[in-house]
């Protein structure tokens, strides 16, 4: 356990992190720099329930996916910190690779109305359908 109360223990510490938070910024980069490690980001980013829920009616199995989402979520976090220009190519990657194969991956233009049908309110109305 550090001594964080001595200030060059402390300062120490906080060169160590530094320098492993621009190690990791440099991987990240570096893989999201590539064709192929972009491919390989997106399939960790799947595997890890990313872009998915991971309900299941079983708790160990939805306890297990959350995990695994957990990390997915903290990759991502920092594949957008570094690099969200790589982030958006990724995707574009993505979906052509899917039109290719028949499968289809989510774009902003799919999301689906969170309101049912008729529900939505006209443009430049607010919640209260005041315009």
């Amino acid at each position: 356990m550090p001594n964080t109360s001595s200030r060059p223990a402390v300062r120490r510490l906080q060169k160590e992190d530094a320098r492993a938070e621009e190690v990791r910024r440099e991987v990240i980069v570096a893989m999201m720099h590539s064709h192929s490690g972009r491919e390989y980001v997106w399939e960790i980013l799947t595997a890890a329930h990313v872009f998915a829920t991971s309900f299941s009616p079983d708790p160990l199995q939805m306890a297990f996916a959350e995990g695994e989402r957990n990390f997915g979520l903290r990759f991502l976090d920092d594949i957008i910190k570094y690099c969200p220009e790589h982030f958006t190519t990724m995707m574009e990657d993505a979906n052509a690779r899917s039109s290719l194969d028949g499968t289809t991956v989510y774009t902003e233009s799919d999301e689906p109305d969170s309101e049912p049908d008729g529900a939505r309110l006209p443009t430049g109305h607010d919640v209260y359908g005041a315009a």
